[in-house]
């Protein structure tokens, strides 16, 4: 406990915005997963987008999820449509599930900083809880903080931020792939 004459140091950045930028990745996350959702709706020929929802969800986890998008599109695409799809659906959408559910299943950390004044600060960031670590990883050196980073274990701030825009920037490319599926699926026009 903190004694009374000892304050708590300060977050550097604030955590709100911390708080803040990992709602905003989730609700980026959210937003995909819908837009997702109305892929394999066009994919299965469904207009009714609950009926394709329900589809979607029943069957479970992520990676069954992109199967069915993926089997599908096998059925209905030719290949080079079929290898855009696959290129969104199972690499860059697959990655981007394993970042989301990294920082989901995670728990909030913070580390001390010492400034040259000798005044402490935290600096908030979420952590995935794996098995073998579920307090947290304790890295001994920059480097290690580092690597931590780029495997998508540890998010601070400009890591969330970053994950919101991945996030957005999917989404929109999935987006601009339905255009080219109505093209490649819609009604052939014979004169």
């Amino acid at each position: 406990m903190t004694a009374p004459d000892d304050p708590q140091p300060r977050y550097d950045p604030p955590r709100d915005e911390v708080y803040i930028a990992f709602a905003e990745a989730m609700g980026a996350w959210s937003d995909l997963e819908t837009q997702t959702v109305l892929l394999f709706g066009q994919l299965a020929g469904i207009t009714d987008v609950n009926i394709a929802w329900a589809i979607f969800h029943s069957a479970g986890g992520g990676r069954a999820q992109r199967d069915m998008i993926l089997a599908v599109a096998r059925l209905r695409l030719g290949e080079v449509t079929r290898a855009s799809v696959e290129d969104v659906v199972q690499k860059r959408l697959g990655k981007a599930a394993g970042k989301r559910n990294r920082m989901v299943h995670g728990i909030w950390n913070k580390t001390t900083c010492v400034e040259d004044d000798g005044a402490k600060t935290w600096e908030l960031f979420r952590e995935f809880s794996a098995p073998t670590e579920p307090l947290g990883f304790v890295p001994d050196n920059d480097r290690a903080v580092k690597e931590l980073r780029e495997k998508g274990i540890r998010f601070y701030l400009d890591d969330l931020r970053a994950v919101r825009e991945e996030y957005r920037r999917l989404r929109r490319d999935m987006m601009a792939l339905q255009g080219e599926l109505l093209r490649a699926l819609g009604p052939k026009i014979v004169g």
